[in-house]
């Protein structure tokens, strides 16, 4: 499943990705996860890392993009690539260890307004206001979410260069492909 590449194309791998509850930090708290969840996430990522690894076998100039990942200051991003214990970052580190850079993919502000909305309606106790809060969210959700895949793409086009292997770890409701330059051949794991 190698992949070969020029030293004139941009390729982005993109890898739908299921999240686990510490990937979703203090809200994974709030999550009801089973076993059975527990158990298909961590075959499904066993899976990714095997796929990914076949893939990029032979490739040396590899970035990496993180659903969820802040572009922010660098230490700041490597302090969350270090810290949280998923399937999902740990392959985000083993591609490091690797030579692939990581970089953080979203706009924080965009973050913190969805967290901010979903934060909110799972501490509310007072049921009217939770279902006015889950009203205004959906209302503002999909803008939100579309705002979020033009950072993305934005992102990954500023950074990744010709010659260069992009992934992307994303989440199914994300709509990247369509924000994405034209020369950027895309392929999805």
């Amino acid at each position: 499943m190698a992949t070969n590449m020029n030293n004139h194309q941009r390729k982005l791998l993109i890898v739908p990705i299921l999240h686990t509850k510490e990937d979703m930090g203090s809200l994974g708290n709030h999550l009801p996860i089973t076993d059975g969840y527990t158990s298909m996430v961590s075959n499904f990522w066993q899976e990714v890392k095997e796929r990914v690894k076949q893939y990029i076998n032979g490739i040396t100039r590899v970035k990496v993009y993180q659903d969820g990942l802040p572009d922010t200051q660098k230490e700041f991003v490597e302090k969350i690539i270090s810290k949280v214990q998923s399937p999902n970052y740990e392959l985000l580190r083993s591609l490091k260890e690797k030579g692939a850079k990581v970089f953080g993919t979203e706009d924080p502000e965009l973050l913190k307004r969805e967290y901010k909305f979903i934060t909110q309606i799972l501490e509310v106790q007072d049921e009217i206001k939770k279902k006015k809060l889950k009203q205004a969210y959906e209302n503002q959700a999909g803008e939100l979410l579309a705002k979020r895949d033009t950072y993305i793409a934005n992102r990954i086009d500023k950074t990744l260069s010709n010659g260069e292997l992009g992934i992307l770890f994303i989440g199914a409701a994300h709509a990247i492909e369509e924000k994405l330059p034209a020369d950027i051949q895309v392929e999805t794991l």
